[in-house]
């Protein structure tokens, strides 16, 4: 099996931590596929500033010619473009120019970056042109049976300077997963479990810590699929600093969801978020 990307090492813990749980918004997003087209669309509407921010992305692909298609947009004033060539120069290496504008800043990146993968490595090169010398971002992530290690590195030319080297490793089956990740100079430690306990409970839990600071963060959370087909599914997260967090996702009819979320604490103010999901 093709071994993750660098920044997915870890994956299955922090979806569990992190998602559906959508705080101080309500939103509505739409995803929609046609042949080789697809379509994804969200609206958030914030609470606390009573602003609405949207965005969207388009993704066309031409599969006889290995091309791929991608166009996103955002009410931050944020466009990017992309084209993506795959499997045509060598099977496993995929090329992708991409291009990136802010409306507010007027500013704009081109980049280019080469992937190649086959069943023990992942590795990726990308150059980030917004200088006359391209800063170089380069990760490789080996695997060799169920075990997993990485390195990533960003070289800033302009400054001609390492902006960071992180390691990362990992043990990963299909229902269990260790990682650990070595990040800023070998001062900040991530280390996370994701387990899955039967085909309707999960569980996840991932700490960091920081040796310039005394202290340290964790989270643990657990997933409960419910009802006919796992229509209703309900996480419950604990944090180290005493936040309760629940969300509910239910499945009303086919390809439309509906999600609710709260955060309490002693301390801090209560939240709630809620929104729908459509896919077609």
């Amino acid at each position: 099996m093709t071994p993750p990307t660098f920044a997915d090492i870890g994956k299955s813990a922090r979806d569990l931590l992190r998602k559906n749980f959508d705080l101080g918004v309500r939103f509505f997003s739409f995803k929609g596929k046609n042949d080789n087209l697809e379509l994804f669309s969200r609206a958030d509407n914030i609470f606390r500033v009573e602003k609405v921010l949207g965005r969207f992305e388009s993704k066309y692909d031409l599969k006889e010619y290995g091309l791929t298609l991608n166009e996103k947009w955002s009410s931050k004033g944020f466009m990017s473009a992309d084209i993506s060539v795959e499997g045509q120069v060598m099977d496993g290496l995929c090329n992708t120019l991409k291009t990136e504008y802010d409306v507010d800043s007027g500013s704009n990146q081109l980049s280019l970056k080469s992937v190649y993968k086959n069943d023990f490595l992942n590795g990726q090169l990308n150059f980030q042109f917004r200088n006359p010398l391209p800063d170089t971002i380069q990760s490789l992530v080996i695997g060799h049976q169920d075990y997993l290690v990485g390195a990533d590195l960003y070289y800033d030319a302009f400054r001609k300077e390492l902006r960071h080297v992180d390691f990362a490793f990992a043990y990963s089956v299909k229902d269990f997963g260790f990682h650990g990740i070595i990040t800023n100079w070998a001062h900040t430690f991530t280390a996370g479990i994701y387990q899955r306990l039967t085909d309707r409970l999960e569980y996840a839990a991932e700490a960091t810590w920081n040796r310039d600071v005394p202290d340290y963060n964790w989270a643990i959370a657990c997933q409960i699929a419910t009802g006919p087909d796992q229509k209703h599914i309900l996480k419950v997260k604990l944090d180290s600093i005493q936040r309760i967090s629940v969300s509910l996702k239910n499945q009303i009819s086919e390809g439309v969801n509906t999600t609710v979320s709260a955060m309490f604490n002693d301390v801090e103010e209560t939240q709630i978020g809620f929104g729908v999901e459509i896919e077609r």
